[in-house]
């Protein structure tokens, strides 16, 4: 008895919610709700819930990301400092590589799915999320990618102390692809709740 009273005061608390926001106006447009839950399509609607599914999923994609790349930052490229020349550059080859086939598919997800929240919602905030998590793409590209090859390049049995700034470096660009995920992620937090 008391589960049940217990998951209808949340199913209360949340419907509550969901009125108060639909009663929220947004602030591109005075007669719009920022979220449209109408009398006539209430809150457990397929299509509310789909909204809902798409903003969770990308939230998702978002998170997944910058988790992955904080955790590059602030756990391996850390670790892979204090071990030997060889040993770090060796760990790190088939570690991007892995990382890249899958951060790539979270940053495109995650974009495609921004540009469809901003078309649907007509909130630009998921624009600005779009543009953090894409951003990602020509900075690795053309900021980190020289880097990348010449540690691509750099036999691990041959690595020295031009490989060990190499890295150093890699890392530190590493922090900022980690930011622009975080970025991406509260800016998509902002425009869920927003």
């Amino acid at each position: 008895m008391k589960r049940r009273s217990r998951a209808t005061e949340q199913l209360r608390s949340v419907r509550r919610a969901a009125l108060l926001l639909s009663r929220t106006v947004d602030p591109f447009s005075a007669s719009r709700p920022i979220l449209d839950l109408a009398p006539s399509m209430p809150a457990t609607s397929p299509e509310a819930l789909a909204g809902l599914a798409g903003q969770l999923s990308l939230i998702a994609a978002a998170a997944l990301f910058s988790g992955a790349a904080i955790y590059v930052s602030v756990a391996e490229q850390p670790a892979r400092m204090h071990i030997g020349y060889q040993a770090s550059l060796a760990q790190w080859k088939p570690a991007y590589r892995r990382g890249f086939v899958m951060q790539v598919p979270l940053v495109l997800v995650g974009s495609i799915l921004s540009l469809f929240a901003a078309w649907q919602t007509k909130d630009r905030l998921w624009l600005v999320g779009a543009a953090a998590l894409v951003t990602n793409w020509p900075y690795t590209l053309f900021v980190v990618g020289p880097i990348n090859r010449q540690l691509k390049r750099i036999h691990a049995a041959g690595a020295g102390p031009e490989g060990r700034s190499l890295m150093e470096k890699w890392g530190r660009l590493q922090a900022i692809r980690s930011a622009l995920g975080l970025a991406a992620m509260l800016t998509y937090l902002w425009a869920s709740m927003s």
